[in-house]
């Protein structure tokens, strides 16, 4: 029997997720020997000295910043809040004035948020719906990718992982740069990604970049529409992401709470900030809005309608983050993304608004860590 070039690249995807389904449960059987590596008699086993082996894909240190929940307990004590200007001035000044930024912001989009559900109310959109490209690619393309991620994820993983048992002298040097490790391979493994997704919409299906967003076209007035969407919604994401903290108080941080926090601690140096930032800042908007928006929400509207998609798309945008107490916030920021691509049919909008959120959530947490 011959098989068609379609049809063995069919069998090549296919035998790809079964692979990467099986690393799955091969890693969770293993799961509890992912930190049994032991570093050599030589190393001390004191976490502070400078020999010390620190795990290389983990939750790092235990805490951050000593007691930063404690330090910004001066903002209700206007003397206190002065002394500690005074002492350390870069970190509060930087904290009030995003403070004043969200409150300005939230001044602006609650009346910004009545007029637009008025405006709604009577029949008329602000937000007029660009043609919506019909896309060539389909949800199969979508698991491809998923599954084509995951196994480069467990790749990375498992060369790092190789070195360490294969290489014990290069320990250390992997335990001081482990931070570049554990960034370097979230931006390759990112990128792969999307040049996987462009791929597969391009040469395999044979569409083009305007199909999944990347288009230039009406590029500062799309800028416009992302920050005005952003301001309208405004009130309901603070609302919720008052929700998602508490559920965080309840059930606790996830452990890649701790990982970003690394990415943007100062204690790591200006290399090590910089490098966090613009991982978490601009690489990862870019990327994920490429692919919820761009290729999974494009995928879901050949079959379903403008709500059913974006609600489907938001809701793996915050299942795929794995963050229960966040997730909330995410599903309703995901709604709001989803949203503004189906209006604007362009990738511009939603990566405005993701790379401004996120910028104010990284400045804020690099504030927090220099208190």
């Amino acid at each position: 029997m011959t098989y068609s070039r379609e049809q063995l690249r069919e069998i090549f995807y296919i035998g790809l997720m079964i692979l990467v389904v099986g690393l799955i449960v091969f890693s969770r059987l293993q799961q509890k020997d992912d930190h049994s590596f032991t570093p050599p008699e030589n190393y001390s086993s004191d976490p502070n000295a400078s020999e010390s082996f620190p795990e290389i894909i983990g939750t790092g240190p235990d805490a951050i910043g000593a007691g930063p929940e404690k330090k910004l307990s001066v903002f209700t004590n206007p003397e206190q809040l002065g002394q500690a200007i005074t002492d350390n001035p870069i970190p509060y000044i930087g904290i009030i004035i995003l403070g004043v930024m969200v409150m300005g912001l939230l001044v602006i989009s609650i009346p910004a948020l009545v007029i637009y559900l008025i405006v709604r109310f009577k029949g008329r959109d602000p937000l007029i719906t660009e043609p919506r490209r019909p896309v060539k690619w389909t949800l199969g393309d979508v698991l491809k990718s998923v599954a084509v991620f995951i196994l480069l994820s467990f790749f990375i993983r498992a060369i790092i992982t190789a070195v360490l048992t294969l290489a014990p002298p290069s320990r250390k040097l992997i335990a001081v740069h482990r931070l570049d490790f554990h960034l370097g391979s979230q931006i390759i493994t990112e990128f792969l990604l999307i040049l996987f997704c462009i791929y597969l919409v391009v040469e395999v299906r044979g569409g083009s970049l305007a199909q999944l967003g990347l288009t230039s076209s009406h590029f500062f007035k799309n800028i416009f529409r992302g920050f005005s969407g952003y301001v309208i919604a405004a009130p309901v994401l603070v609302v919720m992401l008052i929700f998602s903290n508490l559920l965080v108080e309840r059930f606790g941080e996830p452990p890649d709470i701790k990982i970003i926090m690394e990415f943007l601690s100062p204690q790591y140096g200006f290399r090590h900030v910089l490098s966090g930032f613009l991982m978490i800042a601009v690489i990862a908007p870019v990327a994920e809005e490429i692919f919820f928006r761009g290729f999974l929400q494009g995928a879901l509207r050949r079959r379903l309608s403008f709500w059913p998609a974006i609600i489907i798309s938001a809701l793996f945008f915050a299942l795929l983050h794995f963050r229960f107490a966040a997730g909330p916030f995410l599903f309703t920021f995901g709604l709001l993304l989803g949203y503004l691509y189906e209006k604007t049919q362009s990738l511009i909008p939603v990566i405005t608004v993701h790379l401004v959120h996120n910028s104010i959530i990284s400045f804020y947490t690099i504030f927090v860590l220099l208190l």
